[in-house]
């Protein structure tokens, strides 16, 4: 029986998701940060020799997120 895993990666392009104390550590943008772990996270599953199910949800992101994620995920 093969090893099966379900990866879960939520997402939020928005300016301020938290509405306290807490700030961002990185200066980056985030939807250039959402790309590469996207990009990074299905190349790990692929490369994984396991049966993977990647789900994201995402949290009201732009269009243009919200596009690149549905045609990273649609094949």
């Amino acid at each position: 029986m093969a090893l099966s895993l379900e990866v879960i990666m939520r997402t939020c392009d928005s300016n301020q998701v938290h509405k306290d104390w807490r700030v961002r550590y990185c200066d980056k943008p985030k939807q250039d940060i959402i790309r590469v772990c996207l990009n990074s996270l299905i190349a790990s599953c692929k490369n994984s020799g396991l049966q993977i199910k990647l789900t994201v949800i995402d949290d009201d992101s732009t269009q243009e997120t919200k596009a690149f994620l549905y045609n990273s995920l649609k094949d």
